[in-house]
């Protein structure tokens, strides 16, 4: 392998890279909508894309750690791979802002699901400071706005 089989390999990483991105903002969409079954097939792509990136990677190391570093000494090789790189490193910074933001969006779905349970369901909580009771048996109060047994 050559610098050109390298760059031809940087390549192919960065159009998955692009395409992974845009799966990540299409996941921002589909949570926002909440649609589950587009999510599911979302994170499938995602998966075959992750796959495939580290395939690519995986060659990349095998070279590198093959190769010559003579080969690299050259600056006009090195010159020819660094707007490669730094493509690559920037679609992989605006991949990781994408995804924390698809986190912070799924953590509040979830808050969101979580409250509007705890308002549905009742809650057992026992009053110990009713003393008209038998005291053998404890008393249950609800927090719940819904009662289900009404």
């Amino acid at each position: 392998m050559n610098v050109e089989s390298v760059k031809i390999l940087l390549e192919k990483q960065l159009v998955l890279h692009k395409s992974l991105l845009t799966i990540a903002e299409k996941k921002t969409s589909v949570i926002v909508q909440q649609d589950v079954a587009e999510l599911t097939n979302l994170l499938k792509d995602e998966q075959a894309h992750v796959t495939a990136i580290t395939a690519l990677e995986q060659q990349r190391m095998a070279f590198m750690s093959d190769m010559n570093v003579s080969l690299f000494q050259d600056e006009t090789a090195a010159a020819s791979l660094q707007p490669l790189q730094q493509q690559l490193i920037k679609v992989i910074e605006e991949i990781q802002r994408q995804n924390e933001l698809n986190q912070q969006l799924l953590t509040q779905s979830l808050q969101l699901i979580n409250t509007e349970l705890d308002l549905l369901i009742p809650s057992q909580q026992t009053n110990s400071y009713n003393y008209a009771k038998d005291e053998n048996q404890p008393v249950v109060m609800s927090n719940a706005i819904f009662q289900s047994k009404a």
